[in-house]
């Protein structure tokens, strides 16, 4: 008697820094190798990132799935972000805060950070 494949666990595929797929799309695979690729060297906030993967070429559902199946602490994606600005701009600490709002930060993420940099 043959066993239904439905009794069969789902095989999960290995992709990316830790991360496990199950009935992803190729491109939802890229859209998650791209968004960790991007925050390798630079902090987005959750809808930065996803607006940066549309304009790579990503629908909003794919850049949208890439970025909600990696692990990241948005937080301190929001300190990281400060850190960058205050590399190369003087900032007030509200300035700031309006800055990294803008970016797409909460408004509480965005005061955290401020105060993480000193301002």
């Amino acid at each position: 008697m043959k066993v239904p494949d439905s009794h069969y666990p789902k095989v999960l595929t290995w992709w990316g820094s830790g991360t496990f797929f199950t009935n992803s799309t190729v491109s939802q695979k890229q859209a998650v190798a791209m968004a960790e690729q991007y925050l390798s060297f630079m902090a987005f906030s959750k809808s930065g990132l996803i607006d940066q993967l549309e304009f790579e070429g990503f629908s909003t559902e794919d850049a949208t799935y890439g970025v909600e199946n990696i692990s990241v602490d948005w937080q301190e994606q929001a300190v990281t972000k400060a850190e960058e600005y205050l590399d190369f701009m003087a900032f007030s600490r509200q300035g700031l805060i309006d800055q990294l709002v803008f970016e797409g930060f909460s408004k509480e993420h965005a005061a955290y950070a401020a105060s993480q940099v000193g301002l």
